[in-house]
């Protein structure tokens, strides 16, 4: 009897026990073994849940829905645990929950509206702005962890709707959707890029529905050279044929319908002070062509106002008056350039208000799809045979020059009917060319000084922009030095001119002293290194398979010429074979000769613009190894 009493206790427990587990089991939720292994792979974070439901409503009225669960795998990925999203008065938050769970799927905390902190989103150019941060750091530093968010966000606009946009650089993702649903009828453009899972389109209670899905997508490493020009991740653009903002209907039918919608928001807007326009029309009475009174307006605005970021409401749609901008002297980059365009107006000058993709590494503008894909307005001034363009928020550029904020790519000129997209200026390697002559004094084999003259134009001449606007000379020296690559030197001084052409330059003058340059080989053989101070190649990355193409976004040469007075009583043992290397990513040249005691060394470099197919990258890099190569060529010193 007693042994069946024990047994029946066991099997209680045993019961007991289990129900126990299974109880604890169901309420874990997203724990990190139940990832896969490939989704971790060259990952720090991991989205097990990416759902993006948005519901267009009318042309003025949209709602976008979000729920995330996102596994933070280490450090490198604790950015992407943080809740945040941006409102103003076109976007606002309704309704927020969140949660937060450790590894093992056990609920630690869970957040609530009243756990948002709301900071008004201030950057450090912005005067006016009516942006807003709402923001949640769920403080968690034991990895893996987890958290889930659940919001909606309500657009009083569908001019610019919302990307489905799974960036996968180091991030995962389990299970993705997307759904827009619109009005029956309603006209949506959709645009798919990497997207494995097409579109599919459904019709439910009087509405269209287009719908996504994506299941393990598994993270990439961010590649050197990189095509930028299109998306390498899986992204789904938006955009509506038609819209309404502030009572003004819109299209994006076609580049023209939204450029006419674009000027319709800027009509009215150009005109200034009759005691500016008599200024004006003074300041310009004895120029002798149009681009000097382009010239000259334009550096009178650079003088005359400061760019910060204006947005309250349309803030960034439509620009400030041209009047607002002459009485306070500062506006963002529409207000500038509306500005700008007005004080050519005055002058008789035709200018166009232009939207561009502004940024070094942004996207291209994808011409098959109509929509917003702009972030800033620079001014386009088409001549007789020649184009201009303003950058109106730099004080500092030249007449003319766009930059690599702004320049090769394409922008939509704002002309009512006549509103196009047009391409802004690509500069030549012959333009974007630093230029350097060095003479170099031996006093013997240990010390010496050095005299080094360097030409930087086009995109070089913006290398230069951060030591010739340096706060003071303290600054400007310590910049200096730290571009100086030689084991011991002395800067004994410096100077910058700057030639503020069309295509700008900056001519710099350095004078140092140096030691322990001269390598001793043996009691008798020195060693000369001849690329003396010019250390601007890199060897891309050897990778296994290469995975994007080969993107090399602008063409550039490299001029060295280098006068070695070599020590006295030494003479270069040995053979000087010139070196070519020419091949279709681009061409060095180095030559050397000597002469009455002294070393010419000439070294030509010469990198060309293009796109380049994943297939070739070790080759392009074999390229850049060659070059490296010859680069590093040092000559005998040996004694008379």
């Amino acid at each position: 009897m007693e042994t069946k009493v024990n047994l029946l206790k066991i099997l209680l427990f045993l019961v007991s026990t289990v129900s126990g587990v299974t109880a604890y089991s169901a309420n874990l939720q997203y724990p990190v073994s139940e990832i896969p292994d490939k989704l971790k792979q060259n990952s720090h974070t991991v989205y097990r849940v990416y759902d993006q439901s948005l519901e267009v409503r009318s042309e003025k009225d949209a709602s976008e829905t979000i729920h995330e669960v996102i596994t933070i795998l280490n450090k490198n990925g604790e950015i992407n645990s943080y809740f945040k999203v941006l409102t103003n008065s076109l976007t606002s938050l309704r309704g927020f929950r969140g949660k937060l769970y450790d590894a093992n799927g056990k609920q630690i905390r869970s957040f609530s509206v009243e756990d948002l902190i709301d900071r008004s989103y201030i950057d450090g150019e912005s005067v006016f702005s009516d942006d807003r941060i709402e923001f949640v750091d769920p403080k968690c530093q034991t990895y893996p962890f987890t958290v889930e968010y659940t919001y909606t966000l309500a657009h009083k606009q569908i001019f610019s709707l919302p990307s489905w946009m799974l960036f996968n650089h180091n991030i995962s993702y389990q299970n993705a959707t997307c759904s827009v649903e619109v009005p029956e009828g309603f006209n949506l453009n959709y645009k798919e890029y990497n997207v494995v899972s097409k579109c599919v389109k459904t019709t439910e209670k009087k509405n269209d529905i287009y719908s996504w899905t994506a299941n393990d997508v598994v993270a990439i490493i961010p590649e050197s050279y990189a095509d930028y020009t299109r998306p390498d991740f899986p992204v789904v653009r938006f955009a509506t044929e038609n819209f309404n903002i502030k009572g003004v209907a819109g299209s994006l039918k076609s580049w023209r319908e939204f450029g006419k919608w674009q000027t319709e928001m800027i009509k009215g807007k150009d005109v200034l002070p009759e005691i500016t326009v008599a200024k004006i029309k003074d300041m310009i009475s004895a120029c002798k062509s149009d681009y000097e009174k382009i010239s000259v307006l334009y550096e009178y605005m650079q003088r005359k106002t400061r760019f910060v970021s204006i947005q309250i409401g349309l803030g960034g749609i439509e620009p400030y008056d041209a009047g607002t901008v002459d009485k306070t002297s500062y506006g963002d980059c529409k207000a500038l350039s509306n500005y700008m365009k007005a004080l050519l107006s005055v002058a008789g000058i035709k200018s166009h208000y232009t939207l561009i993709d502004a940024g070094e590494d942004e996207d291209m503008i994808d011409e098959s799809f109509p929509s917003n894909q702009f972030n800033h307005v620079i001014v386009c001034v088409p001549l007789e045979k020649d184009t201009v363009w303003l950058e109106c928020t730099n004080s500092h550029f030249p007449s003319g020059y766009t930059g690599s904020f702004t320049d090769d790519r394409k922008a939509l000129i704002i002309d009512g009917e006549e509103s196009k997209l047009v391409h802004t200026n690509t500069y030549s390697a012959e333009q974007n060319c630093i230029q350097r002559k060095y003479s170099v004094t031996f006093d013997d084999l240990e010390s010496g000084s050095a005299k080094l003259n360097t030409i930087y134009k086009g995109m070089a001449y913006e290398n230069i922009l951060p030591v010739y606007y340096a706060e003071n000379n303290i600054i400007k020296e310590k910049i200096v030095q730290q571009s100086i690559s030689l084991p011991s030197f002395t800067l004994v001084n410096f100077n910058y001119k700057e030639n503020k052409d069309r295509l700008p330059s900056f001519e710099e003058d350095i004078n140092l002293s140096f030691m322990n340059y001269i390598r001793k080989l043996s009691e008798s053989v020195y060693l000369l290194p001849l690329n003396f101070m010019n250390n601007t190649i890199d060897i891309p990355e050897r990778v296994r398979q290469r995975k994007s193409d080969v993107y090399v976004r602008r063409s550039g040469k490299d001029i060295t010429e280098i006068e070695f007075n070599l020590p006295v009583g030494y003479k270069v043992l040995g053979e000087l074979t010139p070196v070519v290397i020419d091949s279709k990513y681009g061409k060095y040249l180095q030559k050397i000769s000597i002469s009455d005691g002294k070393l010419f060394f000439k070294r030509t470099y010469e990198l060309y613009k293009g796109v380049y197919t994943a297939a070739e990258y070790n080759d392009f890099r074999d390229f850049a190894q060659q070059i490296v190569t010859a680069d590093k060529i040092m000559v005998q010193l040996v004694k008379l």
